[in-house]
């Protein structure tokens, strides 16, 4: 029986930050366990300030995590709430190169957020392609001789309406540490940034999905591509990835747990959200997006047979290539959707947990095998609220039913957000989680990382 000590993985200072937030974990094929936050420098809120996802690697056969390492940084938009990342999905390439792992992370423009976000994918088809769409503001009057509301990106350049190009263009790829991405130049001379709430040319008011990936555990990525183009609709209105964990399946299909919301139309001042799934076949160049758990035919049933919202969730492949999704809700309990098709479409019924959890946070799951059955771990608070962190086993048994057979408490103070690995071959499992803790007179969140096997959760 094994359980590691308590440790302080991100929290208030490291690497001159005052706030972090939003656990991510992933072990690679090689051993490497990565763990990756949120690092915000000026609020721990969702957004009003500059938010980057900050990475530490704990190398296989060694005992400590990494220095934080930035796989990217944000353009300085020069804005008093600059445009930011937030949500990290961090996962392995199981079936691929031992050393890869991808990333899918949310990307907004300045005074962008959840709430402020509008209907719109932010593209226009062009020739059969998906471009940018940026809209002309009156900030700067001295580009052009005559000013159009609306420009698109292709290739790189900036076109009017009509199809004409201008003298403009735009940073789509940049090398390390890709902070000119967005940047709109004129010749040598910077001009805005499509991100920038200050620019005289922005991109559309909404959230945007930027995929990444590195191919040396970590240490290195690729420049973020936005991918919002192949998975949004224009009656969405938020879209927005589901931190924690993804999943690559032998295939080599990707998968990553999304949700966005539509109006309410019960409540024109109320969303409704959907958990859904997006996924690629191609490594991540081209991606689409499945059906949500909340819907059971065309669009318009999203509309009419909502039982209860759901959103950030969490995915699992069971021995017989079943998928069962875990999703944060609005109603009294966790709900949980199976796939047969290998995540593009979820069965009809939404199946409550059967242990008491508060339902209203992030869940994160782990499967695991032991003595020919089939496990799943799923960390969360107990409650009231968010706190009592606990870990519930579920058994899976005939037709792939689950049910609880034992918990175990993590802590009994404040526990948000989690995320659980199996670490080890023989295992082991790590869990980095949130609980706040009093930092120089103020209640921070503090990111924990602790490691146990799973005697240990039988005990």
């Amino acid at each position: 029986m094994y359980k590691s000590e308590v440790i302080d993985l991100f929290y208030p200072g490291l690497e001159g930050s005052p706030y972090y937030r939003i656990p991510s974990l992933a072990r690679l094929k090689n051993g490497n366990i990565l763990a990756c936050a949120d690092q915000r420098l000026e609020t721990e809120s969702d957004w009003g300030g500059k938010i980057e996802p900050a990475l530490r690697i704990k190398k296989f056969g060694e005992d400590r995590f990494s220095d934080v390492i930035k796989p990217f940084y944000a353009a300085d938009t020069k804005s008093p709430n600059p445009s930011y990342t937030i949500d990290t999905c961090l996962f392995p390439a199981d079936y691929e190169n031992n050393k890869k792992v991808y990333m899918v992370i949310d990307k907004f423009k300045s005074n962008g957020n959840y709430l402020t976000s509008k209907k719109g994918t932010g593209y226009i088809e062009v020739d059969g392609e998906k471009c940018p769409l940026l809209f002309y503001t009156s900030q700067n009057r001295l580009l052009f001789e005559k000013i159009n509301e609306r420009y698109y990106i292709k290739n790189g350049k900036i076109y009017t309406m009509n199809h004409e190009e201008t003298d403009l263009r735009v940073v789509m790829k940049d090398a390390y540490p890709f902070d000119k991405l967005g940047d709109i130049y004129m010749g040598d001379d910077i001009m805005g940034n499509i991100y920038s709430d200050r620019s005289f040319l922005q991109v559309h008011q909404t959230s945007y999905l930027w995929f990444t990936y590195s191919e040396d555990g970590g240490e290195n990525w690729t420049s973020p591509k936005d991918i919002s183009m192949d998975v949004a609709d224009d009656w969405m209105m938020f879209l927005g990835v589901s931190p924690g964990r993804g999943l690559q399946l032998p295939t080599g299909r990707l998968l990553v747990p999304i949700y966005f919301t539509t109006d309410n139309a019960d409540d024109i001042y109320d969303l409704r959200e959907h958990a859904a799934l997006i996924y690629s076949d191609d490594f991540g160049e081209t991606w689409d997006r499945s059906k949500s758990v909340n819907d059971f035919g065309d669009y318009n049933s999203l509309l009419g047979k909502v039982k209860t919202n759901t959103s950030e969730s969490q995915i699992v492949r069971l021995n017989d290539g079943t998928l069962i999704l875990f999703s944060r809700t609005t109603s009294d309990k966790l709900v949980y959707s199976y796939s047969y098709d290998d995540g593009q479409s979820f069965g009809e019924s939404l199946v409550e947990t059967d242990f008491e959890s508060e339902p209203f946070c992030m869940v994160s799951i782990c499967k695991y095998d032991r003595d020919g059955k089939q496990y799943i771990l799923v960390s969360n608070p107990k409650g009231p609220c968010r706190t009592n962190g606990f870990i519930k086993i579920m058994e899976v048994g005939n037709g792939n039913r689950l049910k609880t057979i034992k918990e175990k408490q993590i802590n009994s103070t404040n526990f948000t957000y989690s995320c659980i690995e199996k670490i080890s071959d023989d295992g082991i499992f790590g869990l980095l989680y949130e609980q706040r803790e009093n930092s120089n007179g103020e209640d921070k969140e503090h990111l924990k990382y602790t490691e146990f096997d799973f005697d240990w959760l039988m005990s």
